[in-house]
Order: structure tokens, then sequence, then C-alpha cells
């Protein structure tokens, strides 16, 4: 289990942590920020509320070893494409505003200039705009998951997702996605969070007929460049894999978002304008780079 610490000292109590955690692992007591129930249980180590807190009053020892380095004025829309990767987060908290069509055709244009993996391009995009549209499909993703969560706990239901998913997935499912599902639906039961759909004003659903190539790899790239192009025009955006999961599992999400049942939904981007402004960057790694 992940040690989250909260220096009190130095906590202002801005709630940005609590407003961008995926895990919902943060409340605010007191006009301070403290750690839920059992802390870090289902802490995922996406250093999100290190980088968003301007007090440096978080501490996770198992990120000591990931650099967080200040991030300059010239971030944010309209910065050089290094600014711009330095800034790029998973955004999954955003303001009341809702997101003119006319900025999401922009950034989509953009998105649609990725390069294909071969011809021909057949990237199909559905947009969700207002959270009273998108407010019914997180119910129909969260009644999804509570089934997969029943699945899981069955013997015939393990059996068959071993063999669909294979083993060593499974695993890491186990081990960290089902309980992080589990934990979430009962905050969204007791507590009311979207922890879906984040309350997201816009949703961009990226599929392809199965005839395609290669749908998955090509809707992949257009979503992160797409991704991209909404960060360069002020949004934030996050991949979110409850989506495509839902639409692979049950057919009525294909219904309700008006994708073609014999599609592939293959990414799936939440979006809106930024609650959070991060002040730092997090450098990762890769696992490993060789040059031969």
């Amino acid at each position: 289990m992940t040690a989250i610490s909260v220096n009190q000292d130095l906590c202002s109590g801005c709630r940005r942590c609590a407003d961008i955690c995926p895990s919902a692992l943060y409340s605010i007591a007191e006009k301070k920020a403290r750690a839920r129930g059992e802390g870090g249980k289902d802490c995922i180590l996406c250093g999100q509320c290190i980088a968003a807190c301007a007090e440096d009053a978080i501490a996770i020892p198992e990120l000591t070893g990931v650099s967080f380095e200040p991030l300059g004025e010239a971030a944010g829309a309209g910065a050089g494409f290094e600014a711009l990767l330095r800034e790029r987060r998973s955004v999954r908290a955003y303001r009341k505003d809702e997101v003119p069509q006319e900025l999401v055709q922009r950034a989509l244009a953009l998105g649609a200039m990725a390069p294909v993996s071969l011809p021909p391009w057949l990237v199909e995009v559905t947009v969700v705009l207002g959270r009273d549209k998108i407010k019914p499909l997180a119910d129909v993703i969260a009644g999804s998951m509570g089934e997969m969560l029943g699945m899981e706990k069955s013997f015939f239901g393990r059996f068959f997702m071993k063999r669909a998913i294979g083993a060593p997935r499974y695993a890491y499912m186990k081990r960290v996605f089902f309980p992080l599902i589990d934990g979430g639906l009962k905050l969204r039961e007791a507590e009311g969070l979207d922890v879906i759909l984040r309350d997201a004003p816009g949703l961009a659903v990226f599929h392809s007929r199965p005839e395609a190539l290669e749908p998955a790899t090509d809707c992949v790239i257009a979503a992160a460049h797409t991704a991209l192009a909404m960060q360069s025009l002020g949004l934030g955006a996050c991949f979110n894999g409850l989506v495509t999961g839902a639409a692979e599992m049950n057919k009525k999400l294909h219904a309700a978002l008006g994708v073609p049942a014999d599609h592939g939904v293959h990414a799936a981007l939440t979006f809106g304008f930024p609650k959070v402004r991060y002040r730092k960057s997090i450098h990762r790694p890769f696992e490993a780079v060789t040059f031969r």
C-alpha cells in the first residue's frame, strides 16, 4: 500500500489534489487535504497530485525517483511544442463551462492530420457535447463495470475472463483494476462522484469499420493527436479506457452513442476546459532505451 502523506503545515486546502486524483483519494477536512480511509490503497502512482500542488505539501515514497520540475509561464495554449508536451496531463477535472462545437471541430481537423498506419483512413469520430447528454452514458458504462465485477466474483466468470485476456493481464486487473473500479463505483453510489466520465462537458469516441486494416492503431493515433490539438487550443483531455472496455462488453453503449453496432470503439477522450493548472511537469523515463 502506498503511504501518501500531506504536510498539514504546508497545505493550503486549495482542493487541487482532491479535484484531480483519478482514484478520489483526497478529501478536505478543516480546510486541509487528507488521504481518505486507508490512504494510498488505490493509488496508481500517476503523480498528478504532486504536479498540481503549489505548496509541495504531498509526498509519495514510491515516486521519489520521478522528476518533478516547475513549469514555466510559457506553458499552456499557444506555447511551443516542447512546453506543450511538458504540460500535457490526463485532465480529469473540468470547469463548468461548456465547450463550443467550433473549438472541437478545430481540434479534430488538426487530429485528422495525423499519419495513418496504412491507407485508407477509416477513422470515424462521434462527439457528445453537454453534461446532460453525457451523464446517461456514464450510467450505462457504470452498469457494464458492475457486471464485469460480478463476473469476476464467479468461478466460471474468472475462467472465461482469463481465457479471453490471458493470465498475465488478468492478474494485473485483479491486483489493480478491479479494486480501483469497485472502490470508484462505491464512491459513485455513496457520494455521487462521477468516476466514469468525470463530469466532463465533452466526449469524443474514435471508432472504425471492421474491414479497416489497422483500426485500433489508427484510432489511437488520431485520438493522441487530437488530445494534443485540444491542449494547444486551451482544452484538457483524458483517454478513457472505461468507454472502450464497456463498448466491447455491451452493445447498449454503441446504441446510446449512436455508433454502428459492427464498429470497433478503439479510443475515447473526455475533455473540457481544465479546472486545475498544473505547477510541475512529470518526467518518467521509458522502461529501457537501447542504442545499437
